[in-house]
């Protein structure tokens, strides 16, 4: 009953790490755009990698808070 309360009142931090990232990319994107409007580039730019590498590696259950404490 604890339990079913608690997922209740509980923000999904999946969710909230998804909004965040699909802005950080967002902003990445249209930056790296404007910045790459002059070069002939075909693959993604340096920060889109590093972005796509950081969110590959990041655990799934890697929070700052841990919610069940």
């Amino acid at each position: 009953m604890y339990k079913h309360q608690n997922l209740e009142n509980h923000v999904d931090p999946f969710a909230v790490r998804r909004v965040v990232v699909e802005l950080v990319v967002l902003v990445v994107f249209l930056s790296a755009s404007q910045q790459q409007t002059s070069r002939e580039d075909v693959g993604p730019g340096p920060a889109a990698q590093v972005l796509f590498l950081l969110v590959k590696t990041t655990p799934s259950g890697s929070d700052k808070e841990p919610a069940d404490r």
